[in-house]
């Protein structure tokens, strides 16, 4: 069996970056160097997740799907108005979701306005996942709504759950009943709870539907961090579930 990494980021130094952006990456992560450290590790394949600073310019993402099929997949940050032929040749590339970075937005339940209705449409019909990266609180807004939706949904980084007793986590831990909703067990430093602790409470609530994500290269938290203890941490918080988490579960969502 793989095992999968489901969430790095890689772009060079030619990569458009975006206007406006959050953040400005002082640096560049090719596939070269991504590569490096999953073979040390033993980890076969990786999920592509485009970068936030470079917008809906997936290029560089798109490209690399192109040299290494077999071993990588997609996440793509689209306008929500694409053509419908131009995201069909993303999923023919290997691309099976599309990602929402709400992080900064004022009311992320404007998604919900109708102005993704027709993207959440597109969606459906190519067997796609929705990859919602947002503060933990707003899973209690918004999750059971997504899922009325008939949405597959992948929530970032534990949910980014504000600390021990977030509501949102209450909701995503009923929300993993519905079979929509997978969980990605990445990017602790990210949030505030206790990570070991959750995962955990996460496991006995969905075990079929976790996953983990590596978050390389970790941007604006890169001191201290590597390949191999991001890798660690998933067998101290979850020792007897590795291989579902790593490998039968991500295989079945990224379609390896």
């Amino acid at each position: 069996m793989a095992t999968i990494d489901t969430h790095t980021h890689v772009w060079s130094a030619f990569s458009q970056l975006c206007e406006p952006r959050r953040y400005t990456p002082p640096y560049s992560r090719t596939m070269k160097q991504l590569f490096a450290d999953m073979n040390s590790c033993g980890v076969d394949n990786a999920v592509l997740v485009q970068p936030s600073y470079l917008g809906t310019d997936n290029q560089y993402l798109l490209g690399m799907l192109e040299l290494w099929p077999d071993r990588l997949r997609g996440v793509a940050v689209v306008d929500p108005m694409i053509r419908e032929d131009s995201f069909a040749q993303m999923v023919a590339a290997g691309v099976t979701g599309v990602r929402l970075n709400l992080i900064g937005q004022s009311d992320p339940a404007q998604m919900l306005d109708g102005r993704y209705d027709a993207l959440f449409d597109l969606l459906r019909r190519h067997d796609c996942h929705l990859e919602i990266q947002m503060r933990g609180p707003s899973w209690a807004q918004l999750l059971q709504p997504l899922l009325d939706r008939n949405l597959v949904l992948v929530a970032d980084h534990f949910g980014l759950p504000e600390n021990d007793q977030c509501e949102g986590t209450e909701a995503l831990l009923c929300g993993l009943q519905s079979g929509n909703l997978w969980i990605k067990l990445s990017g602790v430093y990210r949030f505030n709870a206790a990570p070991g602790p959750l995962a955990q409470r996460l496991q006995a609530a969905g075990p079929s539907r976790l996953i983990w994500g590596s978050d390389y290269p970790w941007t604006q938290h890169e001191e201290g961090r590597t390949y191999e203890r991001c890798l660690m941490e998933l067998s101290e918080w979850l020792p007897e579930q590795e291989q579902q988490i790593l490998g039968d579960n991500p295989q079945q969502l990224y379609r390896f």
